[in-house]
């Protein structure tokens, strides 16, 4: 997976632009159906902040 950001997003804000492989984006999209979320980048989202949350106990 490779990432790239874009420099000319406004203070507080981030862009990232991702390529994953298709088989994982199904994945995304199953998972986001079934948190009952709308996008894969608020899957991807929600997914993260569980992760770290939870690494923080």
């Amino acid at each position: 997976m490779v990432t790239k950001s874009r420099g000319d997003i406004k203070h507080g804000k981030s862009q990232v632009n991702w390529r994953l492989s298709t088989e994982l984006i199904e994945k995304c999209k199953a998972e986001a159906k079934r948190l009952g979320l709308s996008s894969i980048p608020m899957a991807v989202s929600y997914i993260l902040t569980q992760y770290f949350n939870k690494k923080g106990e």
